[in-house]
């Protein structure tokens, strides 16, 4: 299960301007940190849970969310921003993503992950275009993670440019998550970004999971098996342990290819 942004953004505790909102705050806040724990414990079934418990508050509750995320208290904007993911409910599309607009970085953040965590493919894409170049690092981030819930096959062509244009962040973990985003949209243009930037990419982390990309998206083995064989002799071991997982599956080994390191 990944790592939501919105679980890289602090709640803020200042408190709400009524006992409801209070209340309602502290509720999300106890659910994300049972989240946080489950998630830190890698057992899928605990977080499978906690998203399920989070879930069910989250439409009980819709409309109050729906209010908080626009009211004017930014403890309440973010929280409501937060559960809403977990809803998967079609009410929250245009809220959320009008909430991407804020101006606040922080708000930007939850709201962008959260509109991808709904998991509906029709959701608007500018939203994830525009953040990507958010001069926010989180934020850019933030919309990468959203994106793993919704990429796939058929990824709008400017959503995917901006996509390739963060290979070259000045982040690492930018960077990174935008090689394991391109693993899941796959295609002969993913390819070509993969192996333009990543492959050579200063942090071993990301020519890893570009590795293990390469494995993943299929497609001519004369362009993905030399880089492979070249990224096979990286000095990082887990490069190239995961550069020969994927030659191995590539060639008809069967060998399953390991998921992505965070």
């Amino acid at each position: 299960m990944i790592r939501s942004a919105v679980l890289m953004v602090v709640l803020l505790s200042a408190r709400c301007s009524s006992p409801g909102a209070s209340d309602l705050v502290e509720r999300i806040a106890e659910g994300r940190e049972r989240y946080d724990a489950a998630l830190d414990s890698h057992e899928a079934a605990r977080v499978e849970l906690e998203s399920a418990t989070i879930g069910r508050m989250a439409r009980e509750r819709l409309s109050e969310l729906l209010q908080a995320l626009r009211s004017s208290d930014p403890a309440l904007q973010d929280a409501a921003a937060f559960a809403l993911g977990f809803s998967r409910q079609r009410a929250a599309i245009d809220p959320l993503a009008a909430a991407t607009a804020s101006p606040r970085p922080a708000l930007r953040a939850f709201a962008i992950v959260a509109l991808g965590m709904l998991g509906f493919r029709d959701a608007p894409m500018d939203p994830f275009r525009t953040l990507l170049g958010d001069e926010d690092a989180q934020v850019r981030l933030s919309a990468l993670f959203g994106l793993r819930h919704l990429a796939g096959p058929g990824c709008p062509t400017p959503v995917l440019q901006a996509i390739h244009a963060r290979l070259s962040d000045s982040v690492m973990g930018v960077r990174n998550e935008a090689v394991l985003v391109l693993g899941k949209i796959g295609g002969a243009a993913v390819i070509e970004m993969l192996l333009e930037r990543p492959v050579r990419d200063p942090e071993a982390l990301v020519r890893q999971n570009a590795a293990r990309a390469l494995g993943a998206v299929r497609g001519p083995a004369e362009r993905i098996v030399p880089a492979l064989k070249e990224l096979m002799k990286d000095e990082d071991p887990g490069v190239a342990r995961a550069a020969q997982t994927s030659l191995r599956w590539i060639e008809g080994a069967h060998v399953d290819t390991p998921p992505a390191d965070r």
